[in-house]
């Protein structure tokens, strides 16, 4: 409210005088006598500005002087704005004083010498200690060395409490009676006070008719009129609004926070409101179903307090019972449809006449409906299942430490029928490490429990399904909600799912213990739940990710249209969407940053966009130095081993896969710190200068007075180039995990269109093997260290093309593969698509092509 004030001048300046007479005053006026001193000098000082610019006339100011007969005939006469708010010369606030005084030198200058004296000077004489000349009225210094002493903070809140006739509380808690002339003791409604000896020395000026006018509006925000912190109502103000001013002015909003946001959520009746307002069009919301105080605080979780008890205003019992009860569907369309949920909608939207006809019983529910639409505060997060918790902790998972995979040590896979029966393009693990969720193209979701892996048989079934995208779709991405059960999906039908993973847990005693005290629950997968969906019309759904920053639980996912959107589980609402041009190609990946504040998004066309979420704007542009598809993005936060060396900090990276390497390049300055790229066995035979050669980024200057097209023509880059020119020989990285941060223990898993899963150690090529796809007549793959300037790094693992058994003389075939039936090859027989590390068990899990999934031990 008080930074309104700091450009209303600009608005006012652009409406001329009338308008802001007219419109801009009552503004104003609300302002100053607002509950927070900040907006009362914030709102004085713009009084001031308008004085300067001539956008109030005199007789707005002042008003002709009038002979008042009595105090009714008082009420009636419309007050200037001079004499109405120069009580505030006196006001315990400096800064409140200080815009004041402002308040008085702009009209002062405005009158001219004459008429300040003649005027301004009679009204100002209540207030000050000797009558001042011209000079000293229009300069800060001189009206201050005129003024009285201010008012105390007790004796403002002691005038207030006797203008709306409550008893005054002393600083020590002691209730105070007073005598009146006669010696009759007045009851607890007098306005009088006897106070202390000391009390009553003090040099406080006694309040003039001006400043009890003004006493009497400003007590209105700034105490509860009503209450005489007894729970006793006593004789109300004539013209005060009962309660909701000063109701709406002492709302606490909950923390933000991952935690304090999982404590609480939306009621299940607010949820199937929001589904009926939606299925019934835009006349009327689900809004319209908070017909009570106790039912706004449950869904938007707010504390609303009073200045007179401790903690909240207490709820009606029916408020109380919203907790105790769903309604069904027929009761909420009721509600949605009566005259009160009209009302309560016109209401808060402002329509005019509105509140002449709305229960009084609604207005305060009324009000902070407006006032949290205004500030565009979202309810409270859905129901999304919180991780487990054992003895009041979240559970926390370990690192993987000194673990790396064996080779071929396969632990468990999908049986050939009865699981998915397309590819399995993603893999997503909840952050208790409870199950797994594999999203395929045959438009299923199967959840895996992972508990029982290291004991099974080797075969994994899925403990349930979730089959709500349309059939025939493909499920292109799926991601996990930060710290709860609950996942996003997105698939090739243009929709995106929000759906809750429910859980069932017991206690348990395990063979070896006799109490359960110290022992966590045992939770199992019981099914699955919709919360939220949204179709945006743009096509497939390439990617998604959530995150929870400071003020939201944002879900973004990228459509075919080239347009990054974000969605706030909490609203309705978009908080950003970042919009590529179509020459840059359709978006493939897209990586958060670390600190959550920059997105990094990749095309079919070799580029890499930049965005600064805060301000929703592109700050970088690259292209890879080989324009083919970016496959898969990652991003870290970590020091590199060559900074390691020289002893400097962490840095941001940033992990590309295209065609047939994954490079880490450095986000600050976009420098290539190492690659990993993997030759075919022809391109073994002979490299060539390229081969040997690091990736680099080149950056693109973009400018917001030209097109992108226009720049990617001016650096002589076609943007229409066939994308098959760059199509790489050897196979393809489709995704990648790995672990940074130690000294001797930093490595890269990889795998891609060949099946293989390739182990990359970032300083030692003894230590780089293939996990999985090696094929046992192929002589094994080398991998090799390329040492550049700068402490960077090209890892290189040649393939070896080895004889097919049909092309040796059956002497020269081994003796291993004479031995007749063995056991089947545990490898993935198409391309692996996704990987994922578990932590209990420590394993690597991958999906493919092939439609399996298998976990590596």
């Amino acid at each position: 409210r008080a930074s309104l004030f700091d450009d209303l001048p600009s608005a006012c300046y652009l409406v001329g005088r009338a308008a802001t007479e007219h419109f801009v005053l009552p503004c104003l006026e609300t302002a100053l006598v607002d509950g927070q001193d900040q907006v009362i000098a914030r709102a004085l000082g713009c009084l001031a500005s308008l004085v300067d610019m001539g956008l109030l006339s005199r007789s707005i100011l002042i008003r002709p002087t009038l002979k008042r007969q009595s105090e009714n005939e008082h009420k009636k006469i419309r007050l200037g704005l001079f004499e109405k708010y120069c009580p505030l010369l006196l006001f315990p606030s400096v800064a409140v004083r200080h815009s004041a005084i402002k308040f008085v030198n702009s009209t002062s200058s405005a009158f001219g010498s004459t008429d300040s004296i003649v005027f301004l000077v009679p009204i100002l004489r209540p207030y000050l200690r000797f009558e001042p000349l011209h000079e000293y009225l229009i300069s800060p210094e001189g009206i201050t060395r005129c003024l009285l002493p201010p008012w105390s903070k007790q004796k403002l809140l002691v005038e207030m409490r006797k203008v709306t006739k409550q008893p005054i509380i002393s600083p020590t808690g002691i209730q105070w009676t007073s005598i009146d002339k006669e010696g009759e003791q007045k009851g607890e409604g007098a306005i009088e006070l006897s106070l202390s000896t000391e009390e009553s020395t003090t040099s406080d000026p006694e309040p003039k008719q001006n400043m009890l006018d003004y006493l009497g509006m400003l007590s209105r925000n700034r105490l509860n009129a009503f209450d005489t912190g007894k729970g006793e109502v006593v004789e109300k103000l004539d013209g005060a609004i009962e309660g909701t001013l000063k109701l709406s002015q002492n709302v606490k909003f909950p923390k933000q926070s991952k935690s304090s946001l999982s404590e609480k959520t939306i009621p299940e009746w607010f949820s199937t409101a929001r589904e009926v307002a939606r299925e019934n069009g835009d006349q009327i919301t689900e809004f319209s179903a908070l017909q009570s105080v106790g039912a706004l605080t449950q869904v938007y979780g707010l504390s609303l307090v009073d200045a007179t008890r401790q903690g909240g205003v207490a709820t009606s019992p029916e408020d109380q019972a919203i907790d105790r009860f769903q309604l069904s569907v027929t009761e909420v369309k009721e509600r949605l449809q009566a005259r009160a949920a009209k009302e309560v909608e016109a209401a808060s939207q402002g329509q005019w006449g509105s509140e002449a006809t709305l229960d009084a019983a609604l207005k305060d529910t009324t009000l902070l409906v407006g006032k949290l639409k205004a500030l565009s505060v979202p309810p409270l997060s859905p129901r999304l299942g919180a991780v487990m918790e054992w003895q009041g902790r979240l559970q926390q998972v370990s690192g993987m430490g000194e673990w790396r995979p064996r080779m071929d040590a396969l632990i468990a896979t999908t049986p050939p029928s009865g699981e998915h029966t397309a590819p399995v393009s993603r893999l997503a693990v909840s952050h208790d490490q409870r199950f797994l969720v594999s999203g395929s193209f045959d438009s299923t979701c199967r959840i895996w429990e992972l508990r029982d892996i290291e004991n099974s048989s080797g075969i994994l079934k899925s403990s349930s399904v979730y089959s709500m995208h349309s059939e025939g779709s493909r499920i292109n991405d799926v991601a996990v909600v930060e710290q709860s059960h609950s996942l996003v999906s997105g698939a090739s039908d243009g929709r995106v799912h929000v759906w809750r993973v429910d859980m069932t847990s017991s206690k348990r005693v395990p063979p070896n213990t006799n109490s359960v005290q110290n022992t966590p629950g045992i939770s199992k997968v019981s099914g699955s739940s919709q919360i939220r969906a949204v179709d945006v019309s743009e096509g497939e759904i390439l990617s998604v990710a959530h995150y929870n920053s400071l003020s939201a639980s944002l879900v973004t996912f990228a459509t075919q249209r080239g347009i990054v959107h974000s969605w706030d589980l909490r609203s309705e609402k978009e908080p950003f969407a970042l919009k590529h041009q179509p020459e840059l190609g359709y978006l493939t990946s897209s990586a958060l940053g670390s600190d959550r504040n920059w997105l990094v998004t990749g095309t079919s066309r070799g580029f890499l966009a930049m965005w600064d979420i805060r301000f929703r704007k592109m700050v970088k542009l690259w292209r890879m130095s080989d324009p083919r598809p970016i496959n898969r993005l990652a991003t870290s936060y970590a020091t590199t081993p060559s900074a390691i060396r020289t002893n400097s900090g962490p840095r941001p990276l940033l992990f590309v896969a295209n065609g047939n390497e994954c490079g880490m390049f450095d986000v600050s300055d976009g420098s290539c710190q190492q690659n990993f790229r993997v030759l075919a066995p022809m391109e073994s035979r002979g490299l060539s200068t390229s081969k040997m050669a690091l990736p680099s980024l080149k950056e693109v200057n973009i400018s917001t007075t030209q097109r992108i097209g226009r720049i990617l023509r001016q650096e002589r880059m076609s943007p229409l180039d066939d994308d098959d020119k760059f199509a790489a020989t050897g196979p393809k990285i489709h995704t990648m995990v790995g672990s940074m941060g130690g000294i001797d223990h930093n490595y890269l898993i990889t795998a891609g269109s060949d099946a293989h899963i390739r182990y990359w150690d970032f300083a030692n090529p003894a230590r780089c093997y293939t996990v999985s796809g090696h094929i046992g007549t192929y002589q094994r793959p080398t991998f090799e260290r390329v040492d550049f300037q700068s402490s960077t790094r090209l890892m290189l693992c040649r393939q070896n093309d080895g004889p097919r058994l049909k092309e040796l003389e059956s002497s020269r075939v081994p003796r291993r593969l004479q031995r007749g039936l063995t056991r089947p090859d545990s490898r993935h027989q198409d391309g692996i698509l996704d990987l994922k590390l578990i932590q209990r068990p420590k394993a690597l899990i991958s999906a493919s092509r092939d439609g399996s999934v298998k976990i590596w031990k």
